[in-house]
């Protein structure tokens, strides 16, 4: 294939523009010609990972890291889709080796951030996002990171102020908004968490079922109940099948059995 060069660079573009199976289709196409090229190797796994496909990525990116031993890149993705398959401590040393390659990288040190509060180590996770932070100190995935951090150890006054310092500098940023949402939501601030996820409902990320079903109790709990009640109609109609976490929020109100049984 003496173009394809150009085939990767069309699939690149189509992979930052978001539309991953077309990008997905240009790296297999070249890896149908040229099986070792290690550019559509290492792309494909990403495209895959982006598309929500991560257990198929993952053998690609370990063929990518086998490729380019000291390519920082390769770890990092390859960790990142490690912990979406629930690979933690797989995914850490990945995190890791990225960052002996790379040190101080904030989005490096973030995802380790994010993997080590997963496993529970939230004062090892703090450290890695307080480094992000070093690097780059307004970074807000590494805000929210610490906050997830500051949240896991139950430090929950640092935990509101790095997600409301994340949001200040992106105000849609949708992790910073689900996670102060739900915060907020468990510790009774049901106007904070009106905000949040009704914020949240306006980007492109959407809302949940778990967390339309914790709006309409929230709204229901601050006097709101029309909205929650017209809030619980949208949410029983999606495909994604809302209804059996809408119904199980009302469980804690005073709801009408009558609307209850229709929805």
């Amino acid at each position: 294939m003496n173009d394809y060069k150009d085939v990767l660079r069309e699939a690149l573009s189509l992979q930052q523009a978001g539309r991953f199976a077309e990008a997905a289709a240009g790296y297999r196409t070249v890896l149908a010609e040229l099986p070792d090229e290690p550019n559509a190797t290492y792309l494909l796994g990403v495209t895959l990972h982006q598309r929500g496909d991560s257990k198929a990525a993952i053998p690609l990116l370990a063929r990518a890291v086998a490729q380019r031993p000291e390519f920082p890149d390769a770890y990092n993705n390859l960790g990142d889709a490690l912990r979406a398959v629930k690979r933690l401590e797989d995914a850490i040393a990945r995190f890791e080796r990225a960052l002996e390659l790379r040190p101080g990288h904030p989005a490096y040190l973030t995802n380790l951030s994010h993997a080590l509060s997963a496993t529970r180590d939230f004062a090892r996770a703090r450290a890695a996002a307080e480094g992000a932070l070093a690097a780059e100190s307004d970074f807000p995935p590494a805000l929210v990171a610490l906050g997830n951090a500051a949240a896991g150890a139950g430090d929950l006054p640092a935990a509101f102020a790095a997600y409301a310092e994340a949001l200040a500098a992106d105000p849609d940023l949708p992790d910073a908004l689900t996670n102060r949402g739900d915060l907020a939501f468990r510790n009774g601030d049901w106007a904070e968490a009106i905000r949040c996820f009704e914020r949240l409902r306006q980007t492109a990320a959407g809302l949940t079922v778990v967390q339309g079903g914790m709006l309409a109790r929230a709204l229901a709990r601050m006097g709101a109940g029309e909205k929650a009640r017209a809030l619980r109609a949208e949410l029983v109609c999606r495909p994604d099948d809302a209804t059996p976490s809408v119904l199980f929020y009302t469980n804690y109100e005073s709801i009408d059995p009558g609307e209850r049984f229709e929805l």
